[in-house]
């Protein structure tokens, strides 16, 4: 796949129907290597943003020699990681770091519980930023060090960390 913007090599992805798709409204952000056929799209949808991709990301990283261990230098992992650019300023936390999920859990209260996994085998410090001010109480981790907002956490290999947000 070739990204539009040229910024991102190129993505290496096997097999792949044969269509042709004509956009007409949608602003193209990557297309097949072979054909030139947009697979990666995004349009206006009501108040919000559609994206399309139509290539199987998720057997590809599966059938990826360490696809999964070694995040930051596979290039599929761009495409993640321009999808949650978009939708971070949403996000009551943000992290940088790929390995680690992270799930926001509204409470009736108007608190906030943050679980965040560790998918690696090793442990890791993930520097966080909450963004809304508030008390930070950790149900689960470490914290070594905090400023502000921003903070970092060590979370155990293959383990998870929770927090409890009160605004």
């Amino acid at each position: 796949m070739h990204w539009t913007s040229g910024a991102t090599p190129p993505i290496a992805l096997s097999g792949g129907d044969d269509f042709e798709i004509d956009l007409t409204t949608a602003e193209l952000l990557g297309s097949r290597s072979d054909t030139s056929q947009p697979v990666f799209w995004r349009n206006g949808y009501g108040k919000g943003k559609i994206y399309v991709l139509c290539v199987p990301l998720e057997a590809e990283m599966v059938q990826s020699p360490r696809g999964y261990a070694e995040l930051e230098s596979n290039p599929i992992w761009q495409i993640y990681k321009m999808l949650a650019e978009h939708a971070v300023h949403q996000r009551l936390v943000t992290i940088q770091e790929p390995k680690v999920a992270a799930t926001e859990h509204k409470l009736s209260d108007g608190s906030t519980v943050v679980a965040l996994l560790n998918h690696h085998i090793e442990d890791l410090t993930v520097e966080m930023v909450v963004n809304v001010s508030g008390m930070i109480e950790t149900l689960r981790g470490e914290i070594p060090s905090k400023t502000a907002n921003a903070f970092k956490i060590l979370i155990k290999a293959m383990d998870g960390a929770v927090l409890h947000i009160r605004p």
